[in-house]
């Protein structure tokens, strides 16, 4: 971290990483999904606090005794855009670990089975509206292609309506 955390900081990155072992060890051991959220008042500095978290994710992190998970992935949702690029500039600026190629704007083509580990992916609400080309499966020239399982948003968790291997 190129930021020294306050104390509060530190409580709230120790907490999130509890919540991300135990996410760890329910999917290893139960194949059993887990939620949880990080939330502070404005200006507590949570992407700073998310950049740490990050860094032990991906990198493993001693002092707070954190082994690197290498298969993570991080989706950041919002539904904003230009707050998804204010958070990747705050992340670039608090973390030395992470950097402009470990986060990832996800864009239409986005034609990637499943997302790479290692890396912070930034979606918004407005890419899985019903007119989007990410999801729609349309290519730049207006052509239908044959629908991959992320077209279909199976990899987001959100069931397909339509069969695999079918023309949208």
């Amino acid at each position: 971290m190129k930021f020294t955390l306050k104390d509060y900081q530190r409580d709230a990155v120790h907490d999130a990483l509890a919540n991300l072992r135990k996410a760890r060890r329910y999917w290893h051991n139960e194949s059993d999904k887990s939620a949880f959220s990080l939330t502070a008042v404005t200006g507590a500095g949570k992407t700073v606090m998310a950049a740490a978290a990050f860094e032990a994710l991906f990198h493993g992190d001693d002092e707070f005794n954190f082994d690197a998970d290498p298969g993570a992935v991080v989706i950041w949702f919002s539904d904003d855009p230009a707050l998804n690029e204010q958070t990747r500039f705050r992340l670039m600026e608090a973390s030395d670990r992470i950097n402009y190629n470990d986060m990832v704007v996800v864009e239409h083509p986005f034609s990637r089975r499943k997302f790479q580990a290692g890396k912070i992916y930034f979606l918004n609400t407005q890419k899985f509206g019903k007119k989007s080309l990410l999801v729609r499966g349309f290519d730049d020239k207006g052509g239908l292609f044959e629908a991959a399982p992320d077209a279909q948003l199976i990899r987001c968790g959100i069931p397909s309506r339509t069969p695999s291997k079918t023309r949208i």
